[in-house]
């Protein structure tokens, strides 16, 4: 009997289109650059960013230096971190609905590769708080998909067994993952498709 839902978020919740090509696209508008160029930096310390073992103003300092660019690293942050946080109008207000009506029944979460840029504190920030009863960001964690570690954390955590958690991931090696550690996991491709999938599980009514 499933007790448990839990849900990345970019990608799924926030519309996005590729976590590096996207951080690249936001370090390309910030820095002046070509996107070639941010991304190649993005991927070098992309995963030390994730795991919170790197600061991002130490990666834009780095970056800014290597590049000889004009800028002020801490201006750069600022305008990251602004540019970065979760806004309104790129959230999928109809899955947010349907979590909001699956919290009713089960407990829900988000487990989510995060940049360590404070997003959800910032003032032009949407907090997500009130539609989950625990958020797992891989920068607070040190752990990050599709690692097993980071899925045996949130077990760990909530007290959860695998077999009563469904998993919602974009990524096809993060669904994998969650299989592996005994979790019914699900590739999302849209929030219809997500419903009739939710509905078969027995999470919704038909």
């Amino acid at each position: 009997m499933y007790k448990n839902v839990v849900f990345d978020v970019g990608g799924v919740i926030l519309r996005i289109n590729g976590h590096g090509s996207h951080v690249a696209g936001e370090l390309s508008q910030i820095l002046r650059i070509p996107m070639d160029t941010s991304l190649r930096f993005y991927e070098q310390d992309r995963p030390d960013l994730i795991m919170g073992k790197k600061a991002p103003i130490e990666f834009l300092d780095k970056m800014i230096r290597e590049l000889n660019l004009p800028v002020d690293p801490n201006k750069a942050l600022a305008d990251w971190m602004d540019l970065h946080s979760i806004k309104e109008e790129n959230l999928d207000w109809d899955l947010l609905a349907l979590v909001a009506l699956l919290r009713k029944t089960y407990k829900t979460y988000i487990l989510s590769d995060t940049l360590p840029l404070d997003v959800y504190r910032r003032p032009t920030a949407v907090r997500m708080d009130s539609y989950f009863d625990g958020i797992f960001r891989s920068h607070e964690q040190h752990l990050k998909k599709p690692n097993e570690d980071a899925y045996l954390n949130l077990l760990r955590q909530t007290g959860a067994l695998p077999a009563e958690c469904v998993f919602v991931d974009d990524h096809a090696p993060n669904v994998a993952a969650a299989e592996k550690v005994g979790m019914k996991a699900l590739l999302f491709v849209g929030t219809e498709q997500l419903k009739a999938q939710f509905a078969e599980l027995g999470l919704l009514r038909r």
